[in-house]
């Protein structure tokens, strides 16, 4: 039987929390039976291969699939869950986090009930021992709607965490969306790609998907949080298909803008943590792939982003006030004319709802008169009435 969602794990030695994110997924008030769970292990040395067997064998609607070579982040992984999944829904979980109990039957029922709608979303908390962190999308009301999705402001605020989302399967084929492989950052690349083409989004502005466990432990780390060359080489490359996706969907060069020194404020909170050694760093903003994205014809418009490469280049690679100043200016610019233009419209929307208010007003007398002419109605016809009846007694 054909299920109604799928979810997609990837699986890289997760022994000790593999088993807490499976169950979130049995515990769910959606039907079990409507579940279809394809876990991907990328080779992972750990028992966590030997636990996801366990629950295939368990459960028919479990599915494990092993990797021979390990792939280097869990992009392959979930290309290759996308491409064995049977639903017509497709959601992705991290196998160290886990949903809220209604987690799939909220985002289910909402993008099921809407054909216009490719991705439904909400948020998540980061949970590290004792501390928690609620993020929730952009928006004003409980519901926020995305029609124009290659312009809107709201899309530049939505966080590339790939658990909090679902998407309609057909949706992503069409569009040939994947995930890049072997890269760190993979989920930004996808996640922006998927917007930019959606026809419709809908996010959720007080839902929390999933719950996101952050280890810092040396002994359990997660591999996102492993600051090493080879990783912040590949932030790099996924920045650079970031700001290659949003060129090929015509993104506004404003936003543009925001979305990259986001990106690269989150690329220098990386570097202040002083895990590799100056020379690293040194190899690393000599390499092609840096200078592939720091040439990149883009910045010949985006001037300011030159004073961040000039200062990297000369070892200045800690410079968070000049990011921070430059992000500033970004952001009074465009968030200026998006003010300009939301006043604009909550201005007619305020004439609306005066016009509105008075066409009720209008109608309440209406209503009124037309009650009092029947009443009228009423008695002009009982004193006709009273009037017969006399007139008869006469004869």
């Amino acid at each position: 039987m054909l299920k109604k969602v799928s979810v997609v794990i990837p699986v890289y030695n997760v022994e000790n929390h593999i088993k807490k994110s499976l169950d979130s997924l049995i515990n769910q008030t959606f039907n079990l039976n409507d579940i279809e769970v394809i876990m991907v292990d990328d080779c992972s040395t750990d028992n966590s291969g030997v636990i996801i067997d366990e629950y295939a064998s368990k459960y028919d609607n479990f599915r494990a699939i092993h990797l021979n070579q390990n792939s280097g982040s869990a992009g392959k992984p979930r290309n290759i869950g996308l491409k064995e999944a049977s639903s017509d829904f497709v959601m992705f979980l991290d196998s160290d986090d886990y949903f809220v109990e209604n987690a799939i039957e909220r985002l289910y029922n909402l993008i099921i009930d809407d054909k216009d709608l490719d991705i439904v979303l909400g948020g998540y908390v980061n949970i590290h021992g004792d501390n928690e962190q609620v993020v929730l999308p952009p928006g004003n009301s409980s519901r926020t709607y995305i029609y124009d999705t290659n312009n809107d402001i709201d899309l530049i605020r939505i966080n590339p965490s790939i658990s909090a989302k679902i998407f309609k399967k057909s949706f992503l084929i069409d569009n040939n969306i994947r995930f890049p492989e072997g890269i760190p950052g993979q989920d930004l690349v996808f996640v922006l790609n998927s917007i930019f083409h959606a026809k419709k989004v809908l996010t959720l502005n007080n839902f929390i998907v999933y719950n996101r466990v952050l280890r810092f432990n040396e002994l359990d780390k997660s591999i996102s949080l492993n600051v090493t060359p080879k990783y912040l080489l590949g932030l790099i490359k996924a920045y650079n298909l970031t700001l290659n996706v949003c060129l090929d969907c015509n993104i506004k060069v404003d936003l543009i803008k925001l979305i990259l020194i986001s990106h690269l404020q989150f690329f220098n909170s990386q570097l202040s943590k002083k895990e590799v050694s100056s020379e690293e760093l040194s190899d690393l903003f000599n390499s092609p792939i840096f200078n592939e994205f720091k040439n990149h014809d883009f910045f010949n418009i985006a001037t300011e982003f030159k004073l961040i490469f000039n200062n990297i280049e000369k070892g200045i690679f800690y410079n968070s006030e000049l990011i921070s100043y430059i992000k500033t200016n970004i952001e009074n610019n465009i968030f200026y004319k998006y003010e300009k233009v939301k006043n604009i419209l909550n201005q007619y929307r305020y004439d609306n709802k005066i016009l509105l208010k008075n066409l009720r007003i209008k109608d309440d007398e209406n209503n009124y008169l037309k009650k009092e002419n029947e009443q009228l109605n009423l008695e002009l016809k009982n004193i006709n009435s009273s009037k017969l009846l006399k007139f008869k007694n006469l004869f």
